[in-house]
């Protein structure tokens, strides 16, 4: 949700639609940097919060965060073979990696 918020924010403010500069290798390399966020997240929440039930739900929270970044990493992967893939409610192009689109 917090994910999809900030895309379309992005999206307004750029004047743009954020699925227009989308392509296979940008999304792959975000979705790797937002799971190393969550884990560098989690690692503070650890050293940092003192209250038992707060840090079980920040880490429950960061956790099920990152397996959903994960899933939509594999789903990327596992419709390389068509023209465009939706991830995360946004159309990303993935004919650059190697599928052939004939309207490209």
């Amino acid at each position: 949700m917090v994910l999809m918020s900030a895309a379309h924010a992005a999206g307004e403010i750029g004047g743009g639609n954020v699925s227009d500069n989308l392509d296979a290798d940008t999304v792959k390399g975000a979705l790797l940097s937002l799971m190393f966020v969550c884990g560098i997240a989690i690692i503070l929440v650890l050293r940092t919060v003192k209250k038992q039930r707060t840090r079980f739900l920040l880490i429950g929270i960061l956790f099920v965060l990152g397996v959903g970044l994960y899933v939509q990493r594999d789903k990327l992967d596992d419709c390389a073979d068509q023209c465009t893939c939706r991830i995360l409610h946004q159309d990303v192009d993935v004919s650059g990696s190697g599928a052939f689109c004939p309207e490209h």
